[in-house]
């Protein structure tokens, strides 16, 4: 008879094999297609933009659109490579019918809005595309996530490590950048506000690597915290990213605490806010002139919207004045035309009013399905955020392709601890695991003449 300890090593590893057998071949094909698009996507991003920005005098605003025109088939490469991670799971895909059914709706009126306002319709798709595009691989990393863990797992690793790669190469290599009369690091991804949503959509990928792989979790993801908080704050201080790592950190910290339900964590947070807001303004008698003027013109520029806005005709508020509209001149940017600073103001006023409430129930649908989830609730949480005080995730689709992987992995959980016990000694604790939970009238009984 042999003895020893159980072999239980290969165990996992030919667990994971058969396991990876069982995934469709077209699935894998497309999630790797999906994923080298996005690495692609990533490294021309500066490629694209430095062959335009330091041609003669233009400005680099001038080649942010050089750099969407030139990457664009990417991201068809990238829809594409959804559909076939789609099309080979179609009964997986059945949960997610309502969801394709609004993209399909909000398509529809980005082509209603173009023959409205009777202009091309590629400008009519261009801020659509935009904010839809991102979304519509989510639901295929949702099932190709659940097929293959392990695999998604590696993907949003070397991913994380490609996007770290590319901001180390840039701030070595590449000019600096100005803002406001400063100056910060080299911007590796178009600009350094581009650059900043990337960083924070990596930092949120961590945060779910470390949620899935460490015994720490919490430990880790405070510390990935503080060091990519300080990075964004130091490198390029971009408020808008800023804003949603704090948003996020809280509504994530607060969910985990279990003695606080989570309106009631969110009213505290909400009125320790207003309160610290109103007794600054209160000590420094601030003004709304100072606030605005804090807020680089967005009151004034809100303002001018709203009166824009409430002077529309129906057609024109159904379905938005057109791709360009959202640009104008205030009071307090009196240089040259700007934009509204806010995605859902400029989506609302480009293609309507139909549009920003069926694009909101598409996230209210997506944010719904793991609302348990307080990573899954944080990561949107820094969405929407980002989106509501400036030209956020919506605007900057590169960045929210990370941010999607990010909520993907967020959607699979936290990992269980792992085993207590050395896994040579696995396979007899699950047998004696066996024994022990065999049902009461199965289980061996002392013979009635026993002592």
């Amino acid at each position: 008879m042999r003895t020893g300890k159980p072999r239980t090593g290969g165990l996992r590893s030919r667990t994971i094999e058969r396991r990876r057998r069982a995934v469709p071949l077209p699935s894998r094909i497309g999630f790797w297609a999906l994923t080298i698009g996005l690495y692609a996507k990533l490294g021309l991003a500066v490629g694209v933009g430095e062959r335009k920005r330091f041609v003669g005098n233009k400005p680099v605003k001038e080649s942010l659109d050089g750099v969407v025109e030139d990457t664009a088939f990417l991201d068809g490469v990238i829809l594409v490579a959804a559909a076939s991670i789609f099309l080979a799971n179609l009964r997986a895909a059945e949960s997610y019918t309502r969801t394709l059914v609004l993209g399909g709706l909000l398509v529809l009126l980005a082509a209603a809005s173009s023959v409205v306002n009777d202009i091309p319709p590629i400008e009519g798709f261009t801020n659509a595309a935009k904010a839809l595009t991102p979304l519509a691989i989510l639901p295929a990393l949702f099932i190709y996530s659940r097929q293959a863990p392990w695999d998604f797992r590696n993907a949003c690793w070397l991913l994380l490590g490609t996007c770290l790669a590319l901001v180390v190469y840039g701030i070595l290599t590449l000019p600096p950048e100005f803002n406001k009369g400063r100056t910060y690091l080299p911007a590796y991804f178009a600009n350094l506000h581009t650059s900043a949503h990337v960083v924070l959509a990596s930092i949120l990928l961590a945060w779910g690597l470390a949620w899935r792989t460490s015994r720490r979790a919490i430990l880790h993801q405070s510390l990935i915290l503080v060091i990519g908080g300080g990075f964004l704050a130091v490198a390029w201080g971009v408020r808008t990213s800023i804003a949603g790592l704090v948003v996020a950190s809280a509504v994530f910290y607060l969910r985990n605490q279990p003695h606080l339900r989570p309106k009631a964590a969110f009213l505290a947070t909400f009125t320790v806010a207003i309160g610290l807001v109103w007794s600054i303004a209160s000590g420094w008698e601030v003004s709304l002139t100072d606030i605005d003027e804090f807020a680089s013109g967005r009151l004034d520029m809100y303002t001018y919207k709203a009166q824009e806005f409430a002077d529309r005709d129906l057609r024109h508020v159904l379905f938005g004045r057109g791709y360009g509209s959202d640009l104008a001149v205030t009071r307090t940017w009196w240089w040259g035309e700007k934009d509204s600073h806010n995605d859902y103001i400029k989506l609302t006023g480009e293609l309507g009013l139909l549009f920003i409430a069926f694009f909101i129930a598409i996230l209210r649908d997506l944010i719904r399905r793991h609302k348990d989830n307080s990573l899954y609730l944080a990561i949107w949480a820094a969405y929407l955020v980002s989106c509501g005080i400036s030209n956020g995730f919506i605007s900057r689709p590169l960045a929210t392709y990370v941010l999607m992987f990010g909520v993907a992995l967020a959607a699979l959980g936290p990992t269980p601890q792992r085993r207590e016990v050395p896994v040579q000694y696995a396979a007899a604790r699950r047998s004696f695991q066996r024994l022990t939970d065999q049902p009461q009238d199965l289980a061996p009984t002392r013979p009635s003449g026993a002592t």
